[in-house]
């Protein structure tokens, strides 16, 4: 290795050298809440409810939490499963859920396993009465994949960032191959490629976190389709 030059050690020791970090810190958004209605029993899956605010109709899986006041999540939390007033269906929990109890649906979807239970006729199911199909294990969902967070500085000028967006999905079940995409965000404008192709950028509003909601079909899979969802920061 050469030595460093007289000029270049110069320049070296009165410039300022550093390296700017920045952090996201992603806090889901609240889309739903709503409070007991009446005492329920321990671990009960249908719940009455009253009180209902929703800012967003959450998804299936959608983190949420039961606490003792509003947006806590003292008393435990479950996976939202459906709502048809006034009864909100959700996964197992243990919770006892008095009344006025608060419930708090979260934007994000948490990787978490779905256990099967299996009555006394050996009857399959999964979340309480959801059949269990015969093929799940041999005709795999797709595995929907469109990687991290993606963070951005904004333009100083047009306050928006652009933000590129690419899906490496894979199909699982055995024969089976991609046959469309759909991207799907909140708020943004397409810049290059569409929401129907595999990559594409977005310039989308004011943006700290901006994953689209991916969803992948496939010739050959379960109904259910595949989704990954980090939405853009509230």
């Amino acid at each position: 290795m050469s030595a460093i030059s007289a000029d270049n050690l110069t320049r070296l020791r009165t410039t300022i050298h550093a390296t700017k970090l920045g952090l996201v810190v992603y806090a889901p958004a609240t889309i739903w809440s709503a409070q007991v209605n009446g005492t329920q029993t321990t671990g009960a899956r249908a719940i009455a409810v009253d009180g209902v605010v929703n800012t967003r109709t959450p998804g299936k899986h959608f983190k949420a939490l039961f606490g003792s006041t509003a947006g806590a999540r003292d008393l435990g939390e479950a996976r939202f499963i459906s709502y048809s007033a006034p009864t909100l269906n959700v996964s197992a929990h243990n919770t006892v859920l008095a009344d006025n109890t608060y419930i708090t649906v979260k934007e994000e979807i948490a990787p978490q396993s779905i256990h099967v239970a299996i009555d006394d006729n050996d009857v399959v199911s999964e979340d309480g009465n959801e059949a269990y199909g015969s093929n799940y294990n041999t005709q795999y969902i797709p595995l929907a994949r469109c990687g991290t967070h993606a963070v951005a500085y904004l333009d100083s000028v047009t306050g928006l960032a652009t933000v590129n967006f690419y899906q490496r999905s894979t199909a699982i079940a055995n024969g089976a191959s991609i046959s469309s995409h759909l991207w799907t965000w909140r708020g943004g404008t397409v810049v290059t490629g569409s929401t129907t192709t595999a990559g594409t950028s977005g310039a989308e509003r004011p943006l700290l976190c901006g994953c689209a909601h991916a969803r992948e079909r496939f010739s050959r899979r379960r109904p259910s389709p595949a989704s990954c969802t980090c939405p853009s920061w509230p």
